[in-house]
């Protein structure tokens, strides 16, 4: 017998489950897209039961949005990066019990880190988002460079010469041979031949 694989997928088993019972839409129907949710108008008026139904309403609509906007991405081919996917897992395993809504008897996390690792990660995570703003913060000094290196014909070359003086000031301010290397190697925007 042969099997044709060409459009076959392999998922995780969660892409093909259904969202967890704490981010079910609490509406009938799906909504249409994906806009910020808000009180209705007219909330200050409404009695102290109805606005305990509406706040619990609410709390559950935006349960529901915030999870289908962080998880949009969800089936494709993951474009980010190791500190955002650890991240994540992390959290994950951290609040697993209010994801699987008190059956994690029933349901055991299968990703599990230990204290010190969690510890040594944040301090990573918190040097990778300083680094992040700086990084961005350069691309809008150099004419806001895109993320795949592309720029305006006509700023080309002023961005070109920004850039270079960019990273001559980081490399005068390296306090040791080590932290020259690692400007000089891995700095951001470096200039690459294209080859047909």
């Amino acid at each position: 017998m042969h099997f044709d694989w060409q459009h076959s997928s392999i998922v995780p088993l969660l892409l093909t489950a259904r969202n967890p019972p704490l981010f079910e839409n609490p509406d009938p129907k799906p909504p249409k897209g994906i806009e910020k949710l808000s009180l209705p108008e007219d909330y200050a008026s409404l009695s102290p039961e109805e606005k305990s139904h509406t706040n619990e309403l609410h709390r559950r609509r935006m349960l529901f949005y915030l999870y289908v906007v962080f998880n949009d991405r969800a089936g494709r081919q993951w474009s980010g990066n190791i500190v955002t996917l650890k991240e994540a897992l992390l959290r994950l395993a951290t609040h697993w019990d209010q994801l699987v809504d008190g059956n994690q008897e029933q349901i055991q996390c299968a990703v599990h880190f230990d204290p010190k690792e969690a510890e040594e990660f944040f301090v990573l995570e918190d040097n990778w988002f300083k680094a992040s703003i700086l990084v961005e913060h350069w691309r809008s000094i150099l004419d806001d460079l895109g993320q795949d290196g592309w720029v305006k014909h006509e700023s080309y070359e002023d961005v070109v010469e920004k850039n270079h003086q960019l990273k001559k000031q980081w490399l005068a301010e390296a306090e040791d041979g080590d932290d020259f290397i690692s400007v000089d190697r891995f700095w951001p925007f470096q200039d690459h031949e294209e080859l047909d």
